[in-house]
């Protein structure tokens, strides 16, 4: 398998530079993705829990090799279960400055893997909010998925390659800086070359593909963010 190939059971990105060998899945304690989506996406990759993450660790009987949080909003039962399990735990008190997943995003840094982040959508719009921006700002590489919703942060002078094993129903391109500069997409509904987007007005949103073809975006300068929904409720 291609190293920089990152392959989910609805899509495929293909970043233009290799990905680091070492890779985390992170649990968030957003939206439970699916048990079965979820099975197939650990595949080899370090499993931690964040907070009420660990639920879902505990509903879909996968042991996290670490669980950190503060526990306000993990059950006790799931929690229970991570010490029954021995598992190493990272606990916090709720008044901190930094959220749970800045926290994780910070212990892993030096490491400098490839971050899978899920359980990110779907919750409190501030610490989606907060986790967007923070993994795009992040010194590795990071994509927020489920099977639901993606978003990959690119940073500028590179592109991506998205193949669509599933439709999505929206691709929207999002500046998660002031502005991105040269901003291309081929094989869409309404294509872009060499585009200025704007976060004081992002309106590259609701595409979707024209064809079965690969799409490629690119961005010359700026972190634009490439969000695909797939609408499945």
């Amino acid at each position: 398998m291609c190293r920089n190939l990152i392959s989910l059971p609805q899509i495929e990105l293909l970043p233009d530079e290799p990905l680091p060998a070492l890779q985390y899945l992170l649990i968030a304690g957003g939206r439970p993705p699916a048990p079965d989506w979820l099975k197939k996406i650990k595949n080899g990759r370090k499993l931690w829990a964040i907070d009420r993450g660990i639920d879902i660790c505990h509903q879909c009987h996968l042991l996290p090799e670490r669980l950190l949080g503060d526990g306000d909003s993990a059950s006790s039962e799931a929690w229970e279960w991570a010490e029954a399990h021995a598992i190493p735990t990272d606990r916090y008190p709720p008044e901190k400055d930094w959220t749970d997943t800045q926290l994780a995003l910070n212990l892993l840094a030096p490491k400098s893997p490839f971050l899978l982040l899920t359980g990110c959508f779907g919750g409190r719009l501030d610490h989606l909010f907060s986790m967007i921006f923070s993994c795009a700002h992040a010194k590795m590489p990071c994509l927020l998925a489920d099977e639901q919703e993606l978003l990959f942060p690119l940073h500028g002078g590179h592109s991506l390659t998205v193949s669509c094993k599933i439709p999505p129903k929206a691709l929207s391109l999002l500046p998660l800086t002031a502005d991105c500069e040269k901003v291309c997409i081929n094989h869409v509904h309404w294509p872009l070359e060499n585009t200025r987007l704007s976060q004081s007005a992002p309106n590259a949103v609701s595409n979707v593909p024209s064809s079965d073809k690969p799409i490629t975006v690119s961005v010359g300068t700026g972190i634009l963010g490439i969000y695909l929904d797939w609408g499945i409720k």
